[in-house]
């Protein structure tokens, strides 16, 4: 990851992570309440939603990612070298990175496909693939100028915002803001990688097309960018929960006016059609439902 081509891959993959939720996160409450008005659902949409696409494309990225680190430039399969010493420290750094990315990729397609119900295990990956990656772009400093490590100090603020958010789903399931909120911070952690990589390591550089690591002034403009980061983050999903639900409502129609996603339809709201199932067990749906009827029964 210590190059351009490193760091733009990385960056990219969290973009498009945070995009699929976002597509997910916006579709499918969307999706359930067109099905409450009877309409017919798509048979495609109903198969595709049985595919573990999410963990496919993490388990995928994350070996593509572990063979890069040690192929590209040179060949680096191995931690020691003749004389006992470590070598490729920061390779093997990166690469840890991508195998835990990789077995949070494992969690998803075997919770998708085997072990239904089991989804909040998920997340027990998904926040322990963050903490790791967190833990080690924080020891990943030493020797490095006050601009490298003001650059990556963000991103481990970037991603210690995953870690929290992701860790929140595993306690409270039925939160609907923290799945958003992990969805920025992937999102931010994405765009900052694209920054530190086409800042540090831009393939046009050279003495007349360089920053100067050693600027204080430099050091501060950089944090100020990390905050316009944070802003564009909140911009983009925004205008992507926009152009989903426009989408929809061409390829669909326009919902009845009662059907606004809140109150009666928050059962439906946890249906899931793209990407597995949703964020609470089968026993922990069969008592949401009976509190429901119970509810009902009473009013």
């Amino acid at each position: 990851m210590g190059s351009f081509p490193g760091h733009a891959m990385s960056g990219i993959s969290f973009l498009a992570l945070a995009t699929f939720w976002t597509i997910q996160q916006t579709f499918n409450p969307t999706y359930a309440s067109y099905q409450r008005t009877g309409r017919r659902g798509d048979r495609r949409l109903q198969r595709l939603k049985r595919l573990p696409v999410e963990g496919t494309v993490v388990f995928v990225i994350g070996v593509i990612g572990i063979i890069g680190e040690q192929v590209y430039k040179t060949w680096k399969w191995r931690l020691f070298d003749d004389h006992g010493v470590v070598v490729y420290s920061d390779v093997w750094q990166h690469c840890t990175m991508y195998a835990v990315f990789a077995i949070y990729g494992v969690s998803k397609i075997t919770v998708g496909t085997y072990l239904k119900g089991a989804e909040r295990w998920t997340k027990v990956f998904l926040t322990f693939a963050y903490f790791v990656e967190c833990m080690l772009f924080y020891f990943h400093l030493h020797g490095r100028t006050e601009l490298n490590i003001r650059l990556h100090t963000l991103e481990v603020l970037a991603v210690f915002m995953c870690v929290l958010f992701s860790a929140g789903e595993i306690w409270f399931p039925r939160d609907d803001v923290l799945p958003w909120l992990r969805t920025w911070a992937t999102f931010l952690q994405g765009t900052w990688m694209l920054q530190v990589g086409s800042t540090l390591y831009h393939p046009l550089r050279n003495d007349d097309y360089s920053w100067d690591e050693d600027d204080h002034l430099n050091v501060k403009f950089f944090s100020m960018i990390f905050a316009w980061h944070c802003i564009l983050g909140i911009v983009v999903v925004t205008l992507q929960i926009i152009l989903i639900k426009t989408t929809m409502r061409c390829v669909f129609g326009a919902l009845p006016s009662s059907y606004t996603g809140l109150n009666g339809d928050a059962e439906e709201n946890h249906l899931v059609f793209i990407g597995g199932r949703n964020n609470t067990s089968d026993e922990e749906c069969q008592i949401f439902s009976q509190e429901i009827l119970t509810s009902e029964e009473e009013g």
